[in-house]
């Protein structure tokens, strides 16, 4: 199949090939998400093309966003793993004085 070949309607959209092939048909005209594409994968794909669409000035916060949130979610991982080391030392600490 070529992409410039597919013509059909959102009401004539059976399986997923012509679920595909809508989306990378009407990607640069679509606004937002149909309703009949609404899966996980499709969305996924969506909010990467509204991405890869950004102005200079907009893409460098979001990477600076999305960096800053990794950080954060980086710094909270590593918390919880040093809070369970430390539980641990301290139970084991504790056991060995009690037992």
């Amino acid at each position: 199949m070529v992409l410039p070949n597919f013509n059909k309607k959102q009401s004539d959209i059976k399986g997923y090939m012509d679920k595909w092939s809508y989306l990378f048909r009407h990607m640069e005209e679509l606004d937002e998400m149909p309703k009949f594409l609404d899966n996980r994968v499709f969305d996924l794909i969506f909010d990467i093309g509204e991405v890869a669409n950004l102005t200079e000035t907009d893409m460098k916060l979001y990477e600076s966003n999305l960096k800053n949130k990794r950080d954060a979610e980086s710094v909270r991982l590593t918390a919880i793993k040093e809070g369970l080391c430390e539980g641990r030392e301290r139970g084991l600490q504790e056991g060995m004085e009690k037992g």
